[in-house]
């Protein structure tokens, strides 16, 4: 079987020669995330026998403290320099090294709809993606869309606002509490920040005009007190919980914050498996949350949530392809989740044959498993 994995930051040429691995740009903050989740991929797919097809930029593969694994079952293609990286120039280089390819997996952020657009173009190409339809795309790409097929599902999920509603409207909000500003199409925990008052925002807002112009573009939520998780699910026929993990979220003033009392915030591992936590109700839960959401999920699905302090989970995203998580779950699993994804097959049959037993039906029997971005094969 071949399969092309596609990872936006990695293998499209947006991290160019010139510009500096540590660069404080949006898609830069995601490079370690995107080449960890595509290295742990092709490696697993490799491993299960799957021969693997991915475009890879020069500049990422000459790093010295990354390095790819090639061989009879991996092909990289380097991604041209001239390449003139708008996404349709992007999905039109990923169309050609997909054809021949019996499925392809995008990894991709939400950002600016990237996601959903080359998704749509490697289809409208013939090429088999494994991943959601389009109207499961529109909406989970889209945080202010979510939130308002929750509150009309009565999913529990934190009062959403536009930016410009918010900014228009502060005063009737509480100032006594913290508040979350986030973009609609935000991945991993880009442009992310918490601010300790409403008049914080609108302070924000006031010195930065590009921010206050595109308000329609940024939701405002309350900042949720309690644990912050992911869980992940494998759907096919059926939506297969895998799981969840205790998220490692740490706070850290970005260079252009202009607010004392606003922070900004990085996703670094997660931990896992979360105590007390059972499959049934990350079934349970999993279930309300999608359902909502029209369409049909397909192929690697994760719900972030908090566990708040009184025993409840409050929704609070879900991201329609790979998550970091993934880097913790093949700890558990081994290479076959992967190679079921791939192939279609039954998952609790593929993974069993790799284990050679059954799965465990209590989330309690799996080992305890710490994963990050800087260390995630360790």
């Amino acid at each position: 079987m071949k399969v092309a994995i596609l990872e936006y930051i990695c293998s499209s040429g947006v991290f160019c020669h010139d510009v500096p691995e540590d660069a404080n740009t949006p898609l830069n903050a995601l490079l370690g995330e995107g080449y960890a989740m595509l290295s742990a991929l092709t490696n697993d797919m490799v491993d299960a026998g799957v021969h693997v097809y991915s475009p890879l930029e020069p500049t990422i593969a000459a790093l010295p403290r990354w390095r790819m694994r090639t061989d009879s079952q991996s092909t990289w293609s380097p991604i041209p320099y001239d390449l003139q990286r708008s996404v349709d120039d992007v999905a039109t280089h990923w169309i050609e090294l997909s054809h021949g390819c019996d499925a392809a997996i995008v990894i991709a952020p939400e950002l600016d709809g990237i996601l959903p657009r080359i998704i749509a173009r490697l289809r409208d190409a013939g090429i088999s993606v494994l991943a959601s339809d389009e109207r499961f795309l529109t909406t989970a790409c889209d945080q202010w869309r979510t939130c308002q097929t929750w509150q009309a599902s009565a999913v529990r999920h934190p009062d959403t606002y536009l930016l410009e509603e918010f900014l228009r409207n502060a005063d009737q909000h509480p100032d006594d509490r913290c508040w979350v500003l986030k973009r609609r199409d935000s991945a991993g925990c880009v442009g992310l920040q918490r601010f300790e008052s409403a008049g914080a925002i609108v302070s924000k807002a006031a010195q930065d005009r590009e921010l206050r112009d595109s308000g329609d573009r940024w939701v405002v939520q309350p900042w949720i007190p309690g644990t912050a998780a992911s869980l992940a699910i494998l759907s096919g026929e059926r939506n297969r919980v895998l799981g969840a993990f205790e998220q490692q979220i740490e706070p850290g003033n970005g260079e252009d914050s202009t607010e004392e009392d606003s922070t900004q915030w990085g996703y670094c591992g997660g931990s896992g498996p979360i105590p007390g936590l059972t499959l049934v109700a990350l079934e349970r839960f999993a279930d309300d949350v999608l359902r909502a959401i029209p369409g049909k999920p397909q192929g690697w699905i994760g719900i972030d949530f908090i566990m708040e302090p009184d025993g409840q989970w409050c929704a609070i995203e879900v991201n329609p392809r790979l998550t970091t998580s993934y880097l913790g779950y093949r700890k558990w699993y081994g290479h076959r989740l992967a190679g079921s994804w791939a192939s279609g097959q039954d998952f609790e049959r593929s993974v069993d044959s790799d284990r050679g037993n059954s799965l465990p039906q209590d989330l309690q029997e799996f080992p305890r498993v710490r994963f990050s971005v800087e260390a995630f094969e360790g």
